[in-house]
């Protein structure tokens, strides 16, 4: 699993998250399910962002 930072812009501020993943798709797909559970009314999403760290979870880093 490598770790990815997803930046979720809504229409009044940018959240960044830390998710583990194992790509680019998944993470995106975290980063906006925790967007989700953690604003109840679904405040509307302008744009997803997904950076991804060099090092992996796990037993080496590359």
């Amino acid at each position: 699993m490598y770790k990815f930072t997803v930046f979720v812009e809504a229409e009044s501020f940018v959240l960044p998250l830390v998710v583990y993943a194992d790509n680019k798709k998944d993470a995106g797909k975290k980063g906006i399910r925790l967007f989700n559970k953690t604003f109840k009314n679904k405040k509307r999403i302008v744009s997803v962002t997904v950076h991804k760290d060099k090092y992996y979870f796990g037993w080496y880093i590359y």
